[in-house]
């Protein structure tokens, strides 16, 4: 079992770089929009935090929707600390729980986008163009 800062460091290393700084609803990142601030006229250049939702689940844009299931659940069970720490012997510092909420919302986000047909169809065409 490892500690709480080791697996904090471990997800770091393996989810940082995917994450959408902002919670937005499926429907927000569909269109681009932000709840908080109006779309710009011109398009805005991509923010390191809008990562590719393939990228987010480690798996290719013509995945099937088994793999993008499976690549979905592993990734959600690495997150889970009943797998990976001894959480009832340390205190879990507040880092860690924020880092792993916005770990877990951006990847239901990209399962939520990918596994839905029609989602990943939208999806698809707004990336490509």
């Amino acid at each position: 079992m490892v500690g709480a800062m080791e697996f904090l460091e471990r997800i770091k290393r393996e989810f940082g770089q995917f994450l959408i700084t902002e919670h937005l609803t499926v429907a927000e990142f569909l269109s681009g929009s932000s709840p908080k601030k109006a779309r710009p006229k011109k398009p805005a250049p991509k923010k390191p935090g809008k990562q590719n939702l393939y990228e987010i689940l480690g798996v290719d844009p013509r995945a099937s929707p088994n793999d993008i299931k499976k690549a979905y659940r592993a990734k959600m069970q690495s997150l889970h600390p009943d797998k990976t720490a001894s959480w009832a012997t340390e205190d879990v510092p507040k880092e860690v729980k924020d880092f792993l909420t916005k770990t877990a919302k951006q990847l239901n986000l990209a399962y939520e986008v990918l596994s839905d047909p029609r989602k990943r169809r939208e999806y698809d065409q707004r990336i490509a163009g």
